[in-house]
């Protein structure tokens, strides 16, 4: 078995040495003075959503916030009210605008009072995925868990992973910088390779060149506080005797503070905290946090969405796999081994990159009351009178992603569905014997619809008495894999063989059932 990439999760972060978990009450300790500005904010914002004049809706991290201005102008602000964007940089008739909207097809769009159009964030491809929000930098930007960013007001498209990234290799170079070019006086002084630099000038490079970087890392945080990967970082920080992010480069005790106030020529001047001596400790003892906490953020490959407990990623293709709190780390293993080792057998015909931003949800048996305010699971399907069909309903696939139970990962019975059965909501108990059978299955309709196959299957299937085609197909690739195994009828023979190289059968002992 390859390795696996890490779970990204609320409690937990664990890395491709499976890091010591940490708790995240400690991360709470720390940071319980922002639970208020927390409780405010009001992005992102999901499609059929109308913006209220006046309105300011906060970013994640409370420090911008988006305003639709009684003069039509929509405009991006920081908390102390300095504006970062503004409406009219892009379009000049920002005063006839009466109504912006989030629209369900993930666009956001601006009109007169009357409902005319006057100006889109998109002409084409849009994704109803979509979600408007503010990145740490205070750009608006239209994302999709899917898609990546679609639309951004300062051009750069990148994603907060990407973005993520690059910053973290540039604060390490300039972290670098800062601790090579250190001294202490009058003990041993560092000096650089060419000689000592004045603090001042070494300083003065890293704030021009780096500074902003290592910020953004602090942003970021800020902005996911409270979520996956923050317990971890924050006891990498603390431990090196910075109690809070946000102040770690630019506040009260970061770098910035230190560094930009220690004289170039020490000793010649004292600062009230620090003299020549404590405050270079300080710095070096700061950069050797800092640098444990960039390794843990520079390790993340996914962040959960809305909701969601966990995040784990296929490295080709990209696919997400989210994970529900009551989701075992074994079974998103096993499901991301799976489907790294059927997608790796596509023959050349059915390239796996059109799997790339594909996205699994993965629940385990949480009762339908949990799951409808889990989205997208609560609205996947709909009954007959317009209302969800409820615990009897464990999984299925979209073109865009699919459902799966870890309830149904290598056991025998449905809880749930027995549970409905028991209480008159479903016709029959539900004892089937499973090992990987649904992972599987619902990944034979994903292939259905990212490769258009539906026409082939039909003629294909064409007894579809007991089973319709379109169940038939991921019966197929499922006995192919060995969940069961069974002989397939010569033509699903030669389609399943033509998508796929090889076959394999996966065993129940790389599964471990989550303990409840």
């Amino acid at each position: 078995m390859p390795k696996i990439r890490r779970r990204v999760g609320v409690k937990t972060i664990v890395n491709k040495n499976r890091m010591k978990h940490s708790s995240i009450f400690m991360f709470l300790i720390f940071m319980g003075c922002f639970v208020m500005a927390q409780a405010q904010k009001a992005l992102p914002l999901s499609g059929g959503t109308t913006l209220v004049k006046g309105k300011k809706y906060y970013s994640k991290s409370g420090d911008h916030y988006l305003l639709f201005q009684t003069d039509g102008n929509l405009v991006v602000n920081t908390s102390s009210n300095k504006r970062v964007w503004g409406l009219d940089k892009v379009f000049s008739n920002y005063r006839n605008a009466g109504r912006i909207e989030m629209q369900t097809d993930g666009n956001l769009v601006v009109k007169t009072a009357s409902g005319d159009f006057l100006w889109s964030a998109l002409t084409q491809n849009a994704d109803s995925r979509a979600q408007l929000t503010l990145n740490p930098r205070g750009a608006l930007q239209l994302a999709s868990s899917g898609s990546g960013v679609l639309w951004s007001s300062d051009g750069d498209l990148t994603t907060e992973i990407d973005q993520l990234h690059a910053d973290c290799k540039s604060c390490v170079t300039g972290l670098q910088l800062l601790s090579a070019n250190m001294y202490r006086y009058p003990e041993k002084p560092q000096t650089a390779p060419t000689g000592r630099r004045a603090w001042k000038d070494v300083y003065q490079e890293f704030s021009q060149k780096h500074l902003s970087s290592c910020n953004y890392i602090g942003a970021f945080i800020k902005a996911h506080r409270g979520e996956a990967l923050l317990s971890d970082v924050e006891q990498a920080i603390v431990g090196s005797g910075v109690k809070e992010w946000e102040n770690y480069f630019t506040g009260r005790v970061g770098i910035t503070l230190q560094g930009g106030n220690i004289n170039g020529y020490c000793p010649g001047a004292h600062l009230s905290q620090f003299n020549c001596v404590e405050a270079p400790k300080r710095i070096e003892s700061s950069i050797a946090g800092a640098k444990k906490a960039i390794d843990l953020l520079n390790s993340i490959e996914c962040l959960p969405d809305d909701g969601w407990a966990y995040c784990q990623m296929l490295e080709s293709p990209k696919i997400k796999i989210m994970g529900s709190r009551a989701v075992s780390k074994s079974a998103m293993d096993a499901v991301e081994y799976i489907y790294t080792e059927m997608t790796k057998r596509f023959s050349s015909k059915y390239p796996k990159n059109k799997f790339d931003g594909y996205i699994i949800y993965l629940t385990n048996g949480e009762p339908w009351s949990e799951l409808v305010k889990l989205k997208p699971i609560g609205t996947m399907w709909l009954d007959d009178k317009g209302g969800n069909e409820g615990d009897e309903l464990r999984g299925g696939t979209t073109p865009d992603y699919l459902w799966i139970s870890e309830q149904m990962i290598c056991k025998k019975g449905v809880q749930t569905r027995n549970a409905a059965f028991a209480a008159g909501k479903r016709a029959n108990r539900d004892d089937t014997e499973r090992t990987f059978d649904q992972v599987i299955h619902e990944f034979g309709h994903a292939i259905d619809y990212k490769y258009d196959l539906r026409s082939r299957i039909m003629s294909t299937y064409t007894d579809s008495k007991a089973n319709p085609a379109v169940e038939q197909f991921p019966w197929s690739i499922q006995n192919w894999f060995g969940a069961p195994g069974s002989k397939l009828s010569d033509s699903a023979q030669k389609l399943v063989s033509e998508i796929f190289s090889s076959s394999r059968t996966f065993s129940c002992d790389m599964y471990k059932p989550a303990k409840k």
